[in-house]
């Protein structure tokens, strides 16, 4: 291939990675681990955002029912074929301020000229609060502890196993 072969390739290639980003899908998912909840209790809740353009950096709005205990972000990249997907999760730790029906707000999250926003999500707190626990008496009260699962109970060989492993910890770590 000659010289001017080569350019236009290179300048063909550059146009359509361009024109694919600029055609980006974009999501954005928010959820919570409990519905219901004692007034001692923490949430987690997730805000998951996934597209194969830019994602934006966010933060979460202040939440006037809520206190913010730990965050903490994971990323993904991946590319398939030549297609590039990013996600973003984001968990947020809330303990709540009070009892009653409280309620994490919609907030919208605006992505190369588009608005996404994300649903509002109702939040029951009731019940009184638990006496304190030793460590030995439950996994939960220990400063850290692990949980593994997989994605179902029975494989067949060669099949793909999603393994899932939560590290949980009451202690803060790296200044959180």
């Amino acid at each position: 291939m000659n010289k001017i072969g080569r350019t236009f390739a290179l300048v063909f290639i550059v146009m359509a990675l361009t024109l694919t980003s600029s055609l980006a899908e974009f999501s954005v998912q928010a959820h919570v681990d409990k519905s219901a909840i004692l007034p001692d209790d923490v949430l987690d809740f997730v805000l998951n955002m996934s597209g194969s353009g830019n994602l934006p950096n966010l933060n979460l709005p202040a939440l006037e029912d809520f206190e913010i205990v730990g965050t903490s972000r994971m990323s993904r990249f991946n590319m398939i074929n030549g297609a590039i997907t990013r996600g973003l999760e984001l968990h947020f730790q809330l303990r709540p301020k009070r009892s009653g029906t409280l309620k994490i707000p919609s907030f919208k999250i605006d992505v190369e000229g588009k608005s996404y926003a994300t649903g509002a999500i109702a939040i029951q707190v009731s019940g009184t609060a638990r006496p304190t626990q030793t460590a030995s008496s439950t996994k939960q009260s220990a400063p850290i502890f692990m949980e593994a699962s997989t994605d179902k109970p029975c494989y067949f060989e060669g099949e793909p196993i999603i393994y899932s492993l939560k590290i949980y910890n009451q202690l803060q770590l790296f200044g959180q």
